[in-house]
């Protein structure tokens, strides 16, 4: 977002090059949180939310509902960053704007997509909910170059 003098805030025209740096930088932040999340012992709460998340998303994809699916993703993400115990990684992330992108990549959303992205998601939760934080890492970051490869 860009302040201009007389018109207010703009949203710049954003290149595919400027997108596939930001979900680089998305990558490794949220590989870090997966790895960190998976890394923290014990059933919590946050891991019985995660199973709830997927349950729910399992719905959203079978009634092709778009919408509900990108809000579930979202709280997927945000949940996994805030089980890794390092606030600093979403206070980046949201600094790095890579959330706006995130909104910006789904304008072609399809069935298919949120069908790949959901079976992704299970992987992810698998290994955080196992304690694997080395398969986390790396199911989060294979996960965010699918998506980066579909935007």
């Amino acid at each position: 977002m860009e302040l201009e003098h007389h018109r207010g805030a703009t949203n710049p025209h954003i290149t595919r090059n400027e997108v596939w740096c930001l979900h680089q930088i998305r990558e490794v932040l949220e590989g870090l949180a997966a790895s960190l999340a998976a890394g923290r012992s014990g059933q919590t709460q946050s891991q019985v939310e995660l199973v709830a998340i997927n349950e729910a998303c399992k719905v959203a994809v079978a009634n092709g509902s778009t919408e509900e699916w990108l809000s579930l993703n979202a709280r997927f993400h945000e949940l996994i960053m805030h089980m890794s115990g390092n606030p600093r990684i979403s206070q980046h992330v949201e600094r790095s704007l890579v959330a706006q992108f995130r909104i910006l990549g789904f304008r072609l959303l399809t069935k298919d997509f949120m069908e790949r992205s959901f079976n992704e998601h299970l992987l992810i939760t698998d290994a955080i909910l196992r304690g694997d934080a080395a398969r986390a890492e790396k199911a989060m970051r294979e996960h965010i170059l699918t998506t980066a490869r579909s935007s």
